[in-house]
């Protein structure tokens, strides 16, 4: 299976004054899961691109709010009402990330695909449409990303690009990425092949996408100054070398007159999910270090009795990749330990089970470090 990955990033500048307020990131992650060819790649460019989401809000010090449409609630018009729900302050970040099919008309007048998200012509969103969309609410930051099918090429074999298992944001990291992110204004225009090309689709996700996180965490995890240009070149190198095509992309960056917000520890972010659920808000007070330990420590029997259908609910932690299990371990151990312990910033749920009362029985997620 190969794709055609097309990546839009659009930086707007604002004017700051006043006090500042507290900033968020609107995340919206929508991929075509249950797609039989290319639902296994797209389950993990979501939960890799969810990651790499929450750690960006933790980095840049800002309020995360990401929603994932996926699964029954994959359609037209669960995309059209996220997309127009959004409200967004003048120094907020939006970013918007599509995996699945997609195409083009032969008349389409815009370079960038249309989304796939039914079967019909009626359902195909054009990427451009969003963008414009979420421009009109002038967020400070707004990426617009799609990796999508332009045509059907059968046979790429698949090919190895592991991401790092952990995700631990160091002192230095926090610094590049709201360098990269929280600092800059301009535009950003990124198409994974060159006229012609197919893309790759991998077992692990579509080589531009890894490609793409793999330079940025080298990057924000590195000594030189980050960049947008040395970015998207060594982006295109690894992308020929992986996926044996050739990225294009224009940059136009600058830094930006409104600077991104201290990171304070992680009662800063609060993600929600899509069906309203306050379980990953609960979890990011109990690791809130604006309370002290005893008060988030006498926070976990009520929190295990709400939650989790019983102390020993099984929960396991895993690595970047969401192959390799890091730990497994009782809910009462779980809450324990996410109580007292200084350094986390936020989870990503990768699946969990209820019984019939809405109890979890069994939790699977990804935790984010802060390292100063």
């Amino acid at each position: 299976m190969k794709k055609i990955f097309f990546l839009m990033i659009a930086l707007v500048a604002v004017l700051f004054a006043g006090t500042l307020k507290a900033q968020t990131m609107h995340g919206i992650i929508v991929a075509n899961i249950d797609d039989p060819s290319i639902g296994e790649s797209c389950l993990k460019d979501s939960y890799t691109m969810e990651v790499e989401m929450m750690a960006i809000a933790a980095a840049c010090g800002y309020e995360a709010n990401v929603v994932t449409i996926s699964g029954d609630d994959y359609s037209y018009s669960n995309v059209e009402k996220a997309v127009q729900r959004l409200k967004v302050g003048s120094n907020d970040m939006v970013f918007f990330y599509y995996t699945g099919h997609g195409g083009r008309a032969v008349d389409d007048k815009s370079r960038y695909p249309q989304m796939a998200l039914g079967h019909t012509d009626r359902e195909m969103m054009p990427l451009y449409k969003v963008d414009e969309k979420i421009a009109s609410k002038s967020p400070k930051f707004r990426i617009v990303m799609a990796d999508c099918c332009n045509s059907f090429v059968a046979g790429m074999s698949a090919k190895d690009l592991m991401l790092s298992e952990e995700t631990r944001i160091k002192g230095s990291a926090e610094k590049n990425y709201k360098s990269l992110f929280g600092s800059v204004s301009g535009n950003v225009l990124v198409c994974s092949s060159s006229v012609g090309e197919p893309s790759a689709a991998l077992t692990e996700g579509g080589a531009f996408t890894l490609s793409f996180l793999k330079e940025l965490s080298s990057m924000v995890n590195g000594n030189t100054q980050p960049d947008w240009n040395r970015l998207m070149e060594s982006t295109k190198s690894r992308t020929t070398r992986v996926g044996k095509h050739t990225p294009l992309y224009e940059v136009n960056v600058r830094n930006s007159s409104s600077p991104a917000p201290s990171y304070n520890g992680g009662g800063t972010v609060a993600p929600t999910t899509n069906n309203g659920d306050d379980f990953l808000a609960a979890l990011m007070q109990l690791t809130s270090q604006n309370s002290n330990k005893m008060d988030r420590i006498n926070r976990v029997d009520p929190l295990l009795a709400r939650y989790f259908a019983s102390p020993r609910a099984r929960v396991e932690v895993y690595g970047r990749s969401f192959n390799t299990m890091v730990s497994r371990e009782t809910s009462a151990d779980f809450l324990a330990r996410v109580a007292t312990s200084t350094s986390l910033a936020s989870f990503v749920v990768l699946s969990a089970e209820k019984d019939s009362n809405g109890k979890i029985t069994y939790l699977k997620l990804h935790e984010i470090y802060k390292q100063n």
